[in-house]
């Protein structure tokens, strides 16, 4: 291995490694979770949240269904250094439902400061289908499974390539709100 390389594999780990512990300091729980739901959704006759947050790279995810809509949607707190980020990937989904037939979840909110909460939040709805949050994940899956996600994955980057043309390289810029 060069290095260069092993240096870098340095620098990525020691970062994942800050981002794991701000997401464990992340107090964050299903009070929250549930006062962001209401505020996202506030005429809605029941919300339920479904299981336990889920701690990934950008924060802490909580699933919760809106009875009236019959509809399952996602929520995502992040910390104060990820809220750019959340507005980004709000951005990126509008601009794909508008422009291509790929399934991307539905931007509902995005809430940059929190408001009353303790950190920023978007909510999106739920799209079905395997989470591949990780390389071992991927790996426990039977072979056959394993190249039918690769399949599907690829023929997802053919439509999106097809389907859009962005004026320059760089990021989607979002904005607050959906």
């Amino acid at each position: 291995m060069l290095p260069s390389l092993g240096y870098v594999t340095e620098l990525e780990q020691a970062a994942e490694r800050e981002s794991a512990e701000r997401r464990s300091e992340m107090t964050v729980g299903e009070p929250e979770a549930r006062r962001a739901a209401r505020r996202t959704f506030p005429d809605a006759s029941s919300i339920a949240i479904h299981g336990d947050s889920t701690a990934g790279d950008g924060g802490v995810t909580f699933a919760f269904t809106v009875r009236d809509h019959d509809a399952t949607y996602v929520l995502k707190f992040a910390p104060e250094e990820k809220a750019a980020q959340l507005r980004r990937g709000a951005a990126a989904y509008r601009y794909l439902d508008a422009r291509t037939s790929v399934p991307v979840p539905g931007a509902v909110t995005v809430e940059p400061d929190g408001g009353d909460l303790p950190y920023p939040y978007s909510v999106v709805e739920h799209v079905g289908g395997d989470e591949l949050s990780s390389i071992g994940q991927f790996r426990s899956f039977p072979r056959g499974r394993q190249r039918a996600v690769v399949r599907e994955m690829g023929r997802a980057l053919g439509t999106l390539h097809a389907q859009t043309a962005f004026e320059r390289y760089g990021s989607v810029s979002g904005r607050s709100g959906a």
